[in-house]
């Protein structure tokens, strides 16, 4: 029995020690929040991003990996690539087998974002490559439908989607069928599969009103009417969907509405309710809307006989206007199938293309072999004076820095010994040469003994800029003349990370790069 005890106890901390993560409890928890709420999960990350601990690199990367993963959420627009570069590269260095996956999602939706398909592809299988996390592999995979079916290429848009609802029917995410199960629908539509796409449509339909999401209710009952509508095989089923949306009509849906209107009056043979859309639509539709009213003009106009030969002529225009746009649909095809057959093509095109560039190389380097000796000495050469001249000159001005420095510790000489002779001066000698912890009064007690005799110095920093908690105690420590080595043991850190943070503290102050002595020079004639 207590064999069976000790087993049992052995499993409950191994479980607690898998499942333990190594950031801080306030990003884990945003991070949960990314799915569920991403507005939210973004104001408590503008919250807590005044007094983050820069100096905490892992956390820092997590932090912004964080914001992007909540801005993408909230279709707010990607930055730069080189924010997400530079994620990437810190990532792949140290191989975070749970966070590279995301980092390479969101490299993917940023490059849709630019219009970059191939590239977007590229990353998205490397997402499916090195993903071990359910959810991300199936909004991965929505996402490839997504670029398949806006190409054309109707077959693999359905491929992906069905696999992105097969996981979220595992994962019971109702909000993830619905949307599965709606663009299957709209891309069956595509393929003039009329019998399946209503069926995915009229899924999405029921799940959305058992869900009670009144978008998606509404974009369901907007797809299975354009379905019958487009298909002209039953008005009836037709305006059983479509005429409860003209009750409520927002602005944003207003084109494809009105669209409906034109479509179903037409085939009601209702002329004047079609006109009555139709001037609709020239006050508020969208470019896409209004050709597809005045194209409907036309017909209307022709079947009046007015102006035949001059109508005639939008007929012809509309006519080929319509054979460029299925010419265009066949070479998107084409183009999606080259797009999606990228990332395999890749490999082997690269290693073709240096195998070539190494044969040419090799060929320019036998006949300039001479002439690039004497260019790489003269390049050293050249670098090596550069680089001499830089010491000397840094060296210059290092010794004007040292003497002004020297200047003001001749004028802080008494205070500074005044302090060292403290009480807690000493005990913070004592505590770092015990390597014991100091506690919040302690700090409290050497932050005023520093802004009583040095008037004003906490709220000098912090008229420059704001400073986070460790930030300000390495202030704290760099004007009572700690050194790095004590520092480091006091604050619990490398000397290294310490070295890195005053660089960043420096640029923070001043909006510059600098050394850390710089900043400690800086520090100590306040």
């Amino acid at each position: 029995m207590t064999n069976k005890i000790k087993i049992l106890l052995l499993a409950t901390l191994f479980y607690t020690s898998c499942n333990s993560s190594k950031y801080p409890k306030s990003l884990v928890e945003i991070d949960s929040l990314c799915y569920s709420n991403p507005q939210l999960a973004l104001t408590k990350l503008e919250q807590i991003g005044n007094n983050f601990d820069t100096t905490q690199t892992a956390y820092w990367m997590y932090y912004n990996l964080l914001k992007l993963k909540a801005q993408e959420k909230t279709c707010t627009p990607h930055p730069n690539l080189g924010k997400i570069n530079l994620l990437k590269s810190y990532y792949e260095r140290n191989d975070d087998k749970k966070l590279l996956p995301e980092i390479y999602y969101l490299t993917g939706t940023t490059y849709l974002d630019l219009h970059d398909s191939p590239q977007a592809l590229e990353y998205f299988h490397k997402t499916l490559n090195e993903c071990k996390d359910i959810r991300l592999k199936g909004l991965t995979y929505a996402q490839l439908g997504y670029i398949m079916l806006y190409q054309g290429n109707f077959s693999s848009a359905i491929d992906f989607y069905k696999k992105s609802y097969h996981i979220d029917l595992i994962r019971n995410d109702i909000k993830g069928q619905i949307y599965d199960l709606r663009d299957l629908g709209y891309t069956y539509a595509n393929t003039n599969k009329v019998d399946s796409a209503i069926f995915f449509s009229q899924q999405s339909l029921q799940l959305a009103l058992k869900a009670k999401m009144p978008k998606m209710i509404t974009s369901a009952k907007s797809s299975l009417a354009n379905i019958y509508l487009d298909s002209r095989q039953d008005v009836d089923s037709a305006a059983k969907y479509f005429l409860p949306l003209l009750n409520d009509i927002r602005e944003e849906n207003k084109s494809g509405t009105f669209s409906m209107a034109i479509k179903y009056y037409k085939l009601c043979n209702l002329p004047d309710s079609v006109n009555y859309y139709i001037k609709k639509i020239e006050e508020t539709g969208d470019v896409y809307a209004k050709e597809a009213a005045y194209r409907e003009k036309v017909e209307m106009a022709l079947k009046k006989n007015c102006s035949y030969k001059d109508l005639l002529s939008w007929k012809l225009f509309i006519q080929y206007a319509d054979s460029i746009e299925n010419i265009s649909n066949a070479n998107a095809i084409a183009k999606s199938q080259s797009l999606y057959d990228y990332t395999q093509k890749e490999k082997e095109y690269i290693k073709l293309q240096n195998e070539n560039k190494q044969h040419k190389l090799w060929q320019i380097i036998y006949g300039l072999t001479t002439l690039l000796t004497f260019l790489l000495f003269y390049v050293y050469y050249k670098k090596y004076k550069i680089a001499k001249n830089e010491q000397k000159r840094q060296t210059m001005e290092l010794q004007h820095i040292l003497e002004k420095s020297a200047s003001q510790k001749t004028n802080n000489k008494d205070t500074l010994s005044q302090i060292k002779e403290t009480n807690i001066y000493s005990i913070f000698i004592q505590k770092t040469q015990n390597k014991n912890n100091i506690n919040e009064n302690e700090w409290k007690e050497l932050d005023e003994l520093v802004n009583k005799n040095y008037y004003d110095f906490k709220i000098t920093l912090y008229r420059i800029c704001k400073l986070s908690e460790i930030e300000y105690r390495i202030c704290l420590l760099l004007k009572v003349g700690f050194t790095l080595s004590d520092m480091a043991i006091i604050l619990h850190r490398e000397p290294s990370t310490l070295s890195m943070a005053r660089k960043r503290l420096y640029k923070k102050l001043f909006h510059k790069d600098g050394k850390a002595e710089e900043l400690d020079i800086f520090i100590r004639s306040i």
